[in-house]
């Protein structure tokens, strides 16, 4: 990797775009390109995160065409001083109660990888989601603290209010992530040829 490439990288949790299309960076992989290894980013669809593996892309960094938020640098350890009202959004930096050592960066909401439902898909941070990663699961009354807040807009807190009540209308939310998934097809397919929808992952719970 040359240095520039390395000043490229933004951090787990970040939200970049490819064209008109936001996505969270989860993680790090490298891809072949052109018979060498290059940088690329895992990434989850924004503001959902992690709804299943069809759901996790791999994109080059040379497919990135802007940063719409940057993520946690871990230059910060004191708590967040503000209240948690509703579910945090993907990209935040939180603590565990359990687990007070580690710091997770929250990828999702009630995924549909276990037969128990929680709050959060998580991922360790900074390594984020990859071939050894595992999702962890919990609730947020779980959290002790959160030390950074993932990028949000007015658009993003709307479907953040409305998750809950998409877990109580179980049919309209099926309805919602066919749509999303269907969504997220059309926009890798043409015109997005810098992102693969390839899963390489095998992802392990608790």
């Amino acid at each position: 990797m040359t240095e520039e490439e390395k000043r490229q990288i933004v951090p787990t949790g970040s939200v970049v775009c490819v064209g008109d299309t936001k996505f969270l960076v989860a993680g790090y992989r490298t891809v072949e390109t052109d018979g060498k290894n290059a940088p690329a980013y895992v990434l989850l669809p924004w503001p959902y995160g992690y709804l299943n593996r069809k759901t996790v892309f791999i994109c080059p960094l040379s497919g990135i065409t802007g940063l719409q938020g940057e993520g946690y640098r871990g230059e910060e350890e004191e708590p967040w001083p503000g209240q948690m009202e509703g579910l945090l959004p993907v990209g935040s930096i939180v603590r565990h109660k359990e687990a007070p050592d580690i710091r997770y960066m929250i990828a999702g909401y009630y995924p549909a990888v276990a037969d128990e439902i929680r709050d959060y898909a998580a991922v360790r941070y900074p390594v984020g989601l990859s071939a050894a990663t595992r999702l962890e699961l919990f609730d947020q009354d779980k959290i002790s603290s959160v030390l950074f807040v993932g990028y949000q807009d007015e658009a993003s807190k709307s479907i953040l209010r409305r998750i809950p009540e998409f877990m109580q209308r179980t049919g309209e939310l099926m309805r919602e992530t066919e749509e999303l998934l269907q969504q997220i097809q059309d926009l890798t397919g043409e015109g997005n040829d810098n992102v693969d929808r390839e899963d390489p992952f095998s992802i392990r719970m608790e």
